[in-house]
């Protein structure tokens, strides 16, 4: 349900953007926290592209946790509501259950693109990620700066200075956050 819980599970249905930029807007600031997280300059390059990602992708990314079937998610459900996940142990537990439902989300194709993506991505400016763009000559690049030709550049360059900002913060306060949310019943 959302990449800032504790675990998150994709069904074959799953699809993942940020299209922010597409509208002329910038990720919210959890976006831009775990966007700026994510290997190379993958959080860039979703951010930037609005690129979406199936749940082979978004598994491989680590945006999601687990990929379990559509068919098999309101046994899921009922197989979490009946599980003791009461204690200090109670991320685990959870984490058992989902993995008795899990299966393979198949092939993703993120690998071999992230050579590409963090060429042209993981430049300090949009300028620059342009020009890494116009200067070469593959399909993937040639798709990437149409797509980036018809967004908003204000949306753009601001998107890029919040995950380069982002990615200064630490990571103290949202662990303490998230281990005081945790039930020790």
């Amino acid at each position: 349900f959302s990449v800032h819980g504790s675990h998150s599970v994709a069904s074959e249905k799953f699809l993942f953007a940020m299209p922010e930029t597409t509208i002329g807007l910038f990720p919210d600031v959890g976006g831009g926290y775990f966007l700026s997280r994510l290997k190379g300059a993958l959080g860039v390059f979703l951010a930037l592209t609005s690129h979406r990602l199936k749940a082979a992708d978004a598994l491989w990314a680590g945006i999601v946790n687990a990929h379990v079937p559509s068919a098999r998610m309101n046994e899921l459900q009922a197989a979490l509501g009946a599980a003791d996940l009461s204690g200090s142990r109670c991320r685990e537990k959870a984490s058992a259950v989902i993995a008795s439902f899990a299966s393979d989300a198949g092939e993703p194709t993120l690998p071999g693109l992230m050579p590409e993506i963090d060429r042209y991505f993981s430049a300090a400016t949009l300028q620059d990620i342009v020009a890494n763009l116009e200067a070469a000559k593959s399909e993937f690049a040639q798709k990437q700066l149409a797509a980036l030709k018809k967004l908003s550049p204000l949306a753009m360059a601001i998107t890029l200075e919040q995950l380069k900002r982002c990615a200064m913060r630490s990571d103290r306060k949202s662990t303490r956050l998230k281990s005081s949310h945790v039930s020790e019943s």
